[in-house]
């Protein structure tokens, strides 16, 4: 059998990244979501131009047609960027 040149468990990523926030002690950061499939959501700061290993906020899975107002704190010594994660494997379109 011949092999197929794109393989069916490709993960698909993509980020949106806010503008500059100030250092904060503490500040609320709220959005809506929707997420209708088995897609990632990973919540993290982006500062000194490398992005912060510690996840603020993760969910995963489909959390029903509607959207849902979110939110979570972020304590940041320096001045920041919000980055939002998706990730999404292409595997998902398939019934289990």
């Amino acid at each position: 059998g011949s092999s197929s040149s794109s393989s069916s468990t490709t993960a698909v990523s993509g980020r949106l990244v806010t503008s500059n926030y100030p250092d904060t002690s503490g500040s609320c950061i709220r959005w809506y979501m929707l997420i209708n499939n088995k897609a990632t959501l990973r919540v993290r700061t982006f500062a000194f131009g490398s992005l912060n290993p510690n996840i603020l906020y993760t969910i995963q899975g489909t959390q029903g047609p509607t959207w849902k107002l979110t939110q979570t704190t972020v304590r940041s010594g320096t001045p920041y960027q919000v980055v939002f994660e998706g990730i999404l494997n292409n595997t998902d379109s398939q019934m289990d």
